[in-house]
């Protein structure tokens, strides 16, 4: 549908030309190479392992900022009802949404790839990461970052407030990841 594909261009420029997810960005890549380094210097161990429940543990606190604007925002501009009544559907525009954030988290995770090759680097010597392990958890990453997404879509859709849709998007993970 060519309505779908508007929404996902307006939401891609959307999504890489504000500084939140930008900021989202520089903050999870700095953390997770400072606590890559930490476990590498503490551990000692030629493995993935501690990166990925360091990269779960912030993505936890990072997606309600990534995700806390997607509806709220449009509510509180007042864009939400010249969307609504644009000739696209709800399944276009809350699709796009979707995908777009998806996109930039793929961005954000791009740059842990550097951690696989300097451990490919590192073990040499004394043993490689396995590549299998290594994949799946990308993708365990990618799909628990789509969960996160999604909960973040829709407690942003619940209000108009920014920050009351990152406090419920934050409280929703925090249920679910302790359950």
């Amino acid at each position: 549908a060519p309505g779908f594909w508007a929404c996902l261009r307006r939401e891609l420029y959307r999504q890489f030309s504000t500084p939140i997810p930008w900021f989202v960005l520089f903050l999870f890549t700095v953390l997770s190479g400072v606590f890559f380094w930490g476990n590498l210097e503490v551990r000692r161990e030629i493995t993935l392992r501690y990166v990925w429940q360091t990269v779960a543990s912030l993505g936890s606190l990072l997606f309600p900022l990534l995700t806390m604007g997607i509806f709220a925002r449009e509510r509180s501009e007042g864009t939400i009802e010249v969307l609504m009544t644009a000739p696209v559907s709800s399944w276009s525009v809350t699709t796009a949404k979707f995908l777009s954030t998806v996109a930039f988290y793929l961005v954000m995770l791009a740059p842990t790839l550097i951690y696989y090759a300097v451990l490919l680097d590192l073990g040499q010597d004394i043993g490689k990461p396995d590549t299998g392990p290594a994949v799946t958890s990308y993708l365990g990453l990618v799909l628990a970052g789509a969960f996160y997404i999604s909960l973040g879509l829709f407690c942003s859709a619940l209000t108009s407030s920014q920050i009351l849709a990152a406090l419920l998007t934050w409280v929703f993970i925090i249920f679910f990841f302790i359950a």
